[in-house]
Order: structure tokens, then sequence, then C-alpha cells
């Protein structure tokens, strides 16, 4: 069976029809509106409780299932657990095991960046140039770009 998890962030920008190019029925669709740090988002533990061996999960990108490698982690395994295979749409991957989350590790990250325009970026970017104490939930907000890529372009910023 095919499932589709969404998380929205209630201050963030994100389309509420992500995914509906896939048509799968609304009672497979599981959308959490909710901060990324509420632990677990109650929407994705009802999936995880369902899902059975075989079944494919589709999800938007990394950012929209977690916010950190070590919840990224934690979380996958529950979906490995049970048989379950990871589709991350934008980021390009496919996940069905802990062996290939390790590679997901080293999966060049400039991909995660395609739903965002230059434009975007740059912006973030030179609010950090100007000002790198600025707290990233501002500069979220602020630019309609991800928490998760915020902190990807204050890193790069830093580099």
């Amino acid at each position: 069976m095919e499932y589709v998890y969404i998380r929205i962030d209630p201050d963030e920008k994100i389309d509420s029809r992500q995914l509906d190019n896939l048509h799968i029925p609304d009672k497979n669709r599981f959308v959490d509106h909710c901060q990324p740090k509420k632990i677990p988002p109650p929407q994705l533990q009802r999936l995880i409780n369902t899902i059975q061996n075989g079944d494919i999960v589709h999800i938007q990108s990394v950012e929209h299932l977690a916010t950190s490698s070590q919840a990224l982690h934690s979380i996958a395994c529950s979906f490995f657990i049970r048989g379950a295979l990871l589709h991350f749409h934008v980021d390009g991957v496919i996940l069905f095991s802990e062996d290939g989350l390790k590679l997901l590790y080293q999966f060049p990250r400039e991909n995660r960046s395609s739903t965002y325009s230059e434009d975007q970026k740059e912006k973030v970017k030179e609010i950090f140039r100007q000002d790198i104490s600025r707290k990233v939930r501002d500069v979220s907000k602020e630019t309609g770009v991800s928490i998760a890529m915020c902190y990807y372009l204050r890193k790069q910023i830093k580099a």
C-alpha cells in the first residue's frame, strides 16, 4: 500500500498540497500541522503504527520528516523495522534500510535546495552576511525558506 506523509510548520509557507500529483486517497494521507520540534508528531506516529511490510511512504523532502540527522535516523528506523520504504521526492532518494540511511547522510545537500528559488536562498545568505547572529526562525519566517535550509545556508556563510 502507498501512503503520503506531510508535515506543515504553521510558521512556514509550505504548500499543503504537496505530492497531490501522486493521486493517493485521502485515507492514506497523513498530515501534521506542527512545529518540527514537536516529537513525535501525532499523524507521523499514527502512520508508523499503520504501515506494514512492503508499504511505500512518500514524503516531499527529508526536512519534512526530520530536522536533524539523529531525528531522521530514529524516525526512519521506525519505518524500516516495519518493513516500509521511504521515498523522498525532492531529494530523489528511496530508502528501505539503515544502510540506505547512511548513504543519505552523504547525499549532496545542494539537491535539497531545489525547492527554493535562487533569489530566496540569496536573500537568506545576505541576511546572515549582515548579521550572523540573527535567529534562524526569524529569517525563515521573513524569507519563506524552511528552518532546516536556513541553518544550511547560514553554515555556508560561516565557512
